[in-house]
C-alpha cells in the first residue's frame, strides 16, 4: 500500500481510501451488513487506514457501521466524514451549509461514530445561499473547540476554495475524477499546487464501469444511481464502453483487472493524492488495494490518454 501526507496535517493516510457510500445500501443497490463490516475489516487488513462517509451515506447507516467494525480501532485510523446534505422523515434530501446546520450534523457524526473528535470534516455540497466564508469560519470554530481536527470541502471549483482559505485552512478538496469524467483535473492541479491541499477523488471506478460487469444489456432497479445517471444512459453509455474497451486490452497485456488499470491510471495523474474507491465485500477491498502495486508502462497511459 503506498501513503500519503494529508494536506498540512501531518497525517499519513493510504492512497486508496475506503469510500463508504455503497455500504449504506441505498445508491448502489442492497448490501448486508455482515458483509459490509467484513469489508471494513478486511481494509484494515489490506493497509487502507482512510475511511471517507457521509451522514447521509444510508442515512446515517454507514457511519453506524464504520463504528461497529472498528470499534477500538476507529480511533487509530483517520475517518473522513461530510455534512450538507440532510434529510427528513421521509428521506427527502436538501442542502444546507449554515453554521447552525453544521453544529447540529457535526453532534449527530459525533454520535454515531462514537468519537469526541473528527480527523477531517468535510463540506459535502454547496447549497447556493450561504458564504463559504461563513461556513468556513464555522468549521474554524469546531476546530478550536477540539470537535473536529482538520476540514476540507468537497464538490467546490478553485474559486470557491480560494475564498474559503481567506477565513481558514482547507486542507482537502475532493471532486469526480475517472478515464469518463476529466473535467475537473485544472481544479483539483490548482488547488493541491497553489494551496497545498490534498486532492481526494471519487467515482475513479466510473460508478462501477470500468470493473467490466456491466454492458449495454445492464439494468439497475430500485434506488441505484446507476439508474438515474447519464454514464450508464444512451451515448454517454456507449462512450464509457468504448474507453472500457481500451481499459481491457491494457489490463490483457499487463495481466491485470480492468480496476487495476483504472485506478492506476487515476493514481498516476498529476495532483492526485488519495482515490476513495467503494466496496461492498472483501474481495471487492483486496482488489482494491491492489491497485497501488499496478504500474502502467508510458505507452499504457498515452493509449488511455
Amino acid at each position: 500500500m503506498q501513503y500519503t501526507s494529508l494536506g498540512r496535517t501531518g497525517l499519513s493516510v493510504s492512497r486508496v481510501c475506503f469510500g463508504c457510500a455503497a455500504i449504506g445500501g441505498y445508491d448502489y443497490g442492497p448490501v448486508d451488513d455482515k458483509t459490509s463490516i467484513a469489508a471494513l475489516r478486511q481494509a484494515i487488513d489490506e493497509g487502507i487506514n482512510f475511511f471517507d462517509v457521509a451522514g447521509v451515506y444510508g442515512f446515517g447507516r454507514s457511519e453506524l457501521l464504520l463504528r461497529a467494525a472498528l470499534s477500538n480501532k476507529l480511533k487509530s485510523v483517520v475517518v473522513a466524514t461530510k455534512f450538507g446534505v440532510h434529510w427528513n422523515e421521509t428521506r427527502k434530501t436538501y442542502r444546507d451549509i449554515s453554521p447552525r446546520a453544521l453544529h447540529i450534523a457535526l453532534d449527530a457524526s459525533l454520535r454515531r461514530l462514537g468519537l469526541e473528535s473528527i480527523p477531517l470534516y468535510q463540506i459535502h455540497w454547496p447549497d447556493g445561499k450561504t458564504l463559504l466564508e461563513d461556513c468556513v469560519a464555522a468549521l474554524e470554530s469546531c476546530r478550536v473547540a477540539g470537535k473536529i481536527q482538520h476540514y476540507g470541502a468537497c464538490n467546490l471549483g478553485k474559486t470557491d476554495v480560494d475564498h474559503g482559505q481567506l477565513v481558514g485552512r482547507l486542507e482537502t478538496i475532493q471532486l469526480p475524477f475517472s478515464l469518463a469524467e476529466r473535467q475537473h483535473a485544472n481544479d483539483l492541479n490548482a488547488c493541491h499546487e497553489q494551496h497545498g491541499m490534498s486532492t481526494m477523488i471519487y467515482n475513479a471506478l466510473g460508478h462501477g464501469l470500468f470493473t467490466g460487469k456491466y454492458d449495454l444489456n445492464s439494468r439497475f432497479i430500485g434506488t441505484d444511481m446507476r439508474a438515474r445517471i447519464p454514464l450508464f444512459r444512451g451515448e454517454d453509455f456507449k462512450r464509457g464502453l468504448a474507453i472500457l474497451a481500451r481499459v481491457r486490452e491494457v489490463a490483457a497485456r499487463n495481466g491485470r483487472t480492468c480496476a487495476d488499470i483504472a485506478l492506476s491510471w487515476c493514481l498516476t495523474q498529476p495532483g492526485i493524492d488519495i482515490v476513495i474507491v467503494g466496496a461492498k465485500n472483501p474481495a471487492q477491498v483486496t482488489a482494491n488495494a491492489k491497485a497501488t502495486n499496478c504500474f502502467l508502462r508510458d505507452s499504457d497511459l498515452g493509449f488511455l490518454y
